[in-house]
């Protein structure tokens, strides 16, 4: 269990440094930031981690990228040349990465699928957001709501 969180922290490493350098967070916010999501893995990492360890990590993210995109409007924080950075999607991706975890494990929840979704049209992340409701329709082929709510996506 130990190795496999020293290696997801490891991967980490450069999207932390990213936002450091860049001006997001200090160096103890950082550090502090690194601490918590090791102490969400070791709680995802249990033998039999509960839907409120999945949901309090991706809480965590969640606030982790307001503060960020605070920050970003607060300090006048620009990319050069106007591309996106790792900075600008890494903890919108870790928390996508968060949710494909939870939902393999509690594939049948479909309030769990339906905060995906809300996520990914939050962050406008169009094509995670086709590839979830793909998934929901096949997990969930009488549902007639994901069906409406796929279409009116595509359309």
């Amino acid at each position: 269990m130990a190795d496999s969180v020293r290696r997801i922290l490891e991967e980490m490493v450069p999207e932390l440094d990213a936002l450091e350098q860049v001006g997001y967070f200090s160096k103890a916010e950082v550090r502090s930031i690194a601490q918590r999501r090791q102490d969400y893995e070791y709680a995802l990492q249990r033998r039999l981690p509960d839907k409120s360890d999945f949901l309090r990590s991706i809480a965590f993210e969640v606030s982790l990228e307001r503060l960020r995109a605070l920050r970003k409007q607060e300090r006048n924080i620009t990319a050069s040349r106007k591309k996106t950075t790792l900075t600008d999607y890494c903890i919108i991706r870790r928390t996508h990465k968060l949710y494909e975890r939870m939902l393999r494990k509690f594939k049948g929840d479909l309030a769990l699928w339906s905060d995906w979704i809300q996520f990914c049209g939050s962050c406008r992340s169009s094509k995670q957001m086709s590839k979830v409701l793909t998934r929901m329709m096949q997990l969930f082929p009488t549902e007639a709501a994901v069906w409406v709510h796929a279409a009116a996506w595509e359309l």
